[in-house]
């Protein structure tokens, strides 16, 4: 699956593929009610951040990332040098 038909699915769908295909890499506390999780698609080569409401206790947002910028915030948690190699070990 590629970032256009991962686009596509609906919110069910996009929650099932997250848990199916892809790979949870760490999470950001940006503050005491939101919760962002990084997770890495393989079969897409792509990321996906999931935006969670400590608060209302439900994902709000689940979307691909499009632009390698984006992960500048999450460089601090992940060692992406060595996701990409156990990754392709399999």
């Amino acid at each position: 699956m590629i970032i256009k038909d991962f686009e596509q699915l609906s919110s069910k769908e996009r929650r099932e593929f997250l848990i199916n295909s892809c790979q949870y890499l760490t999470s950001i506390n940006f503050t005491d009610e939101l919760i962002t999780d990084l997770f890495y698609c393989q079969e897409g080569n792509f990321f996906i951040e999931v935006f969670y409401s400590v608060l209302w206790e439900k994902f709000l947002e689940m979307n691909p990332v499009k632009d390698t910028d984006q992960l500048a915030k999450y460089m601090r948690e992940v060692d992406f040098g060595e996701i990409f190699e156990a990754l392709n070990a399999r």
